[in-house]
């Protein structure tokens, strides 16, 4: 049997700036202006940054989100998108998961998109200047920034003949 990835994308229709908890997502990519999340360097420390959606390689820009653990973890692996700290301009990267804080992430509904929170503060994951290799880090949050405003798209794998 042969596995085809068929792309849909994920209508979140949100109307608060509550966290958005409801389920857990696999195969997910995160968009911002034609670019995508990307693990540059995969192991520990390893750089997140931005990558040309059109150029982009599946297993290097695919997350899951478990709902229990809040954790946004990298393309199947035991690597979990990680703040190196709680602070303003803080660099964002990917580390092995280890439960700490500084790995549990949440949802913050923006109309049809989110803020990527993380979990008990007030930064969000933002993008300085979006574009190729456009470093990602922690900021305020701010709804209204556009460095920070993420479309989800997720992925579904189905079986064809």
């Amino acid at each position: 049997m042969k596995i085809k990835l068929v792309i849909a994308v994920l209508s979140i229709s949100l109307i608060s700036s509550e966290p958005v908890l409801a389920q857990e997502w696999h195969g997910m990519s995160f968009t911002n202006n034609g670019f995508v999340i990307n693990a540059n360097i995969k192991k520990d420390s390893g750089n997140v940054d931005f990558w040309p959606y059109e150029d982009w390689n599946y297993f290097d820009n695919i997350w899951s989100w478990d709902r229990d653990t809040l954790r946004l973890t990298y393309a199947n692996h035991d690597w979990c998108l990680n703040a190196f700290s709680a602070g303003q301009s803080t660099n964002v990267d990917i580390y092995t998961c280890d439960g700490t804080n500084d790995q549990n992430w949440e949802f913050v509904g923006t109309g049809n998109n989110v803020l990527i929170r993380l979990m008990n503060t007030n930064y969000c994951l933002n993008a300085y200047k979006v574009g190729k290799r456009s470093n990602l880090n922690l900021y305020t949050c701010n709804s209204a920034d556009p460095d920070q405003i993420f479309n989800v798209k997720k992925y579904l794998p189905v079986a064809i003949d």
